[in-house]
């Protein structure tokens, strides 16, 4: 996990983050390119420029961030996650129409932005749908010694985001099951038999989720 704003996130997410911050920046090099043909050099180069590209690719991430499509719960819905990258169009188009007006030459503005904007969503859509893909294969197998509530509402929270890369493999308990539980965790057996079930089922996390830790902790 990674801290960022304040907030902690799956290596993964900040991966993600990285790449549409490039795809977004080649699309407005990509537009510029096109509609500049030769002179296109000239206008990266030129002044103000780079910093141009940086300020308005930085507009689009951050209202991709703070709009929730980094959420990885969200990555995996294609309908709500097309719904947010229009917001996140319209919502930094307006960020974007203020910083205009108030500093005219440091955003990209005119048919630029207009044709940088249709590949960016041309770019961003199929990448996110491959992202989609690579959370569905977990990284991380967990198992978890007890589980009291706090551990239940913990195994609810990484079976709902896959994004988090962990595969959720059961848990080993000698009370009785918890009857909160849904989705339901698998019981792999006892305390006493953990080192058998690690080496069996080749787990790579164990999280102590017990009731009552003290003289039981195997």
């Amino acid at each position: 996990m990674v801290r960022l704003l304040n907030v902690y996130h799956p290596r993964r997410t900040i991966l993600l983050i990285g790449c549409e911050a490039l795809l977004i920046a080649l699309s407005f090099v990509a537009a510029i390119m096109l509609l500049q043909g030769p002179k296109s050099h000239a206008v990266l180069t030129g002044t103000g420029g780079i910093l141009q590209l940086v300020v308005t690719t930085a507009a689009y991430l951050l209202c991709l961030y703070y709009l929730d499509s980094y959420d990885v719960r969200m990555t995996t819905n294609r309908i709500e996650l097309l719904w947010r990258l229009f917001c996140v169009l319209g919502t930094a188009g307006l960020i974007l129409s203020g910083v205009e007006y108030l500093y005219p030459n440091l955003i990209v503005v005119g048919d630029i932005y207009i044709l940088a904007i249709l590949i960016s969503l041309a770019l961003l859509l199929p990448g996110r749908m491959a992202f989609s893909k690579i959370l569905e294969r977990p990284v991380e197998r967990m198992i978890f010694v007890g589980l009291s509530d706090f551990g239940c509402a913990l195994a609810q929270q990484i079976q709902q985001r896959r994004g988090l890369g962990i595969h959720l493999l059961g848990y080993v308990d000698d009370g009785p099951p918890p009857t909160t539980l849904n989705p339901p965790v698998a019981r792999l057996g006892s305390t006493s038999e953990l080192l058998e079930i690690v080496a069996k089922t080749r787990a790579s996390t164990l999280v102590v989720a017990s009731r009552d830790r003290r003289g039981r902790l195997p």
